[in-house]
């Protein structure tokens, strides 16, 4: 279940969508950046990369990977903007018929849907969280990048900062880099991680917290000035 929490948090749900069998045949990686200003505010730029290492020859690894991917953020997150994207063709998909009535399960946890001009990735509030949504397709040898930038919906200020990580159920572990920069006037007076991930703050002004997404994750840090 998506877990409740008043600081950051970052989960990225997969759906395979005509793409036959080859989700066994992505490796993916996340690499997110946290910039933290002066006044405490907080930009994070998610890059979600998908190489397709599939056989080409192989029946069931040859397949195009089609993938709608929700990234799910704190609630109030504003996206600023994404890219990388590619949607199936119209003529895939079948026409809606006159006498269909709207899910209302499905209306109740995406409440009012919004989508982003510039990139068509739609914007929802479910679970108490923010949700980007938009395609990802890539070919046998391929990788699809998509990147989202957004604000976050708090600001930083010295005393701490917090993110979970939660993993999709089922998948298979992700390789992941969260790089927080933060003013160089501030200090780590202390921090702490659960899970399987690792915390650097040995360069000034950064702190890296990385490793493979198996299991739900995170990380904490305090600031001093």
């Amino acid at each position: 279940s998506i877990v409740n929490t008043d600081l950051d948090y970052l989960s990225v749900i997969h759906a395979n969508i005509g793409g036959g069998k080859t989700d066994g045949v992505i490796e993916e990686t996340w690499d997110q950046q946290i910039k933290i200003e002066d006044d405490g505010s907080a930009v994070a730029e998610l890059t979600i990369s998908r190489f397709h290492k599939g056989d080409p020859n192989d029946l069931f690894e040859k397949a195009n990977n089609v993938d709608y991917a929700r990234v799910y953020v704190p609630a109030g997150s504003e996206l600023i903007s994404a890219s990388g994207f590619k949607a199936p063709a119209s003529g895939l998909f079948e026409t809606a018929e006159d006498f269909y009535t709207p899910d209302e399960e499905l209306a109740r946890i995406e409440g009012k849907v919004l989508v982003d001009e510039a990139s068509g990735t739609r914007l929802t509030q479910e679970f108490g969280k923010t949700v980007f949504g938009n395609w990802l397709q890539a070919a046998p040898g391929k990788t699809a990048q998509a990147v989202f930038k957004y604000k976050l919906p708090f600001k930083v200020l010295p005393g701490g900062y917090s993110l979970l990580i939660q993993k999709q159920a089922g998948a298979r572990p992700i390789d992941y880099t969260v790089d927080v920069s933060y003013p160089e006037s501030w200090k780590v007076a202390w921090k702490k991680s659960v899970g399987e991930g690792v915390i650097d703050d040995g360069v000034a002004g950064r702190l890296l917290f990385s490793g493979i997404l198996a299991k739900d994750t995170g990380f904490a840090a305090l600031f001093t000035e």
